[in-house]
């Protein structure tokens, strides 16, 4: 089998729910994991072959290849990733107050923020003490690291321009999650018919805080005392109605934007 003639299944918006979405394809057959899965955004990009990531695996069967991405607003992101009028995305948000808020504590630790990057950190290292002591402007500093995973209404009309839209799954993690009707949307939208309904649902914690609770909290606390500034700040009513139009349901009602 040509792996190149396998249609590609991005998975994004990271942070929004796009593991969950990951790991319940992957629980259904036709679709191939491959080590972007679990690779950073960065080391993807690294890779001189794409299609590398999947040589391991057994493809007999694959109708999709899964790449759980950072879905960015760059064509050349796609580029060379098979023929693009094929490949397919799935685009899923969050409630935007959950998702800031977990986007913070991740990046936080280091996946997608690392620490040495910021101004009033000279360490690879933020300890509990500094944690704690972040003003509002540091804790901006290290949302906007990576701003993309909460910046929908940049990227979301983008992606339209480089996929067909008939190619984009547009759904939230609650209605995805929750109603089987979604999912059956989903199924009519890749072609497939899935074994089983379950949809999985992450653990309270974020695995990398497993081994530091003390942090996890220090940055719950820090969030929670900036938090009516930083949701005026980032989540904005207009955007979040503007964005209701690809998602065919008002987010603002949905999520009680203010």
């Amino acid at each position: 089998m040509d792996i190149k003639k396998i249609p590609i299944l991005f998975i994004g918006q990271c942070k929004n729910g796009s593991n969950s979405m990951t790991h319940f394809l992957l629980s259904q057959k036709g679709f191939a994991e491959g080590e972007t899965v679990k690779a950073s955004c960065r080391k993807r990009v690294e890779k001189k072959d794409y299609y590398s990531n999947w040589e391991e695996n057994d493809l007999s069967g694959a109708k999709y290849l899964i790449d759980k991405s950072l879905i960015v607003p760059n064509r050349e992101h796609y580029r060379g990733k098979g023929d693009i009028k094929r490949n397919k995305l799935i685009y899923v948000i969050r409630n935007p107050y959950l998702g800031i808020r977990s986007h913070f504590l991740v990046a936080l630790r280091g996946e997608t923020c690392y620490s040495k990057f910021l101004p009033f950190v000279a360490r690879d290292y933020i300890n509990k003490e500094e944690i704690l002591n972040l003003n509002f402007k540091q804790v901006c500093s290290i949302i906007e690291r990576n701003p993309l995973k909460i910046a929908h209404t940049t990227v979301v009309p983008q992606i339209c321009r480089i996929f067909p839209m008939k190619n984009i799954f547009f759904t939230t993690l609650e209605d995805i999650s929750k109603d089987k009707n979604e999912l059956k949307r989903l199924e009519n939208f890749l072609g497939v018919k899935f074994s089983v309904y379950r949809f999985p649902h992450k653990g309270k914690t974020i695995n990398k805080y497993d081994k530091e609770p003390e942090l996890y909290k220090a940055g719950e606390k820090i969030f929670n005392k900036h938090s009516k500034m930083i949701f005026k700040k980032y989540i904005i009513k207009s955007e979040w109605n503007w964005l209701s139009g690809y998602f065919g349901k008002d987010l603002v009602k949905k999520y009680n934007i203010e």
